[in-house]
């Protein structure tokens, strides 16, 4: 079981803020232990993530579009929500990390999955 990922909203001191998911994600913690269904908290990971990048550096995991980068967005796009192929990539590699973590038999199909060195 998974939790979702966080969003990225940092105070004006660079701190990450709880985000609008935090009942849901207190709802799927619950479940697991109710089920005794192993729990990947990648909503735990992720803020970790987001929190060590920053304010700034944080922005490569999210959807930030340039203005006048595509005609179809002129003014470009901050979506502090859903991820940008980088932030994909390394939300992948957290999740591969929980499934190792809790001992999946998935994780045994995860070879070479250090998405950090990836050839894009």
């Amino acid at each position: 079981m998974f939790t979702s990922i966080t969003r990225r909203k940092f105070d004006k001191n660079g701190i990450l803020l709880p985000n609008t998911f935090e009942p849901y994600v207190e709802e799927v913690r619950k479940l697991s232990k109710e089920m005794k269904v192993p729990l990947i908290d990648l909503n735990l990971k992720s803020r970790e993530l987001v929190q060590q990048l920053g304010p700034e550096a944080s922005k490569q995991l999210y959807v930030y579009i340039e203005p006048g980068k595509f005609t179809k967005l002129p003014k470009g796009k901050k979506d502090d929500t859903h991820l940008s192929a980088d932030g994909a990539t390394a939300i992948a590699q957290l999740a591969s990390e929980g499934l190792r973590e809790i001992k999946s038999p998935l994780a045994e199909y995860l070879v070479n999955s250090d998405f950090s060195n990836n050839s894009r």
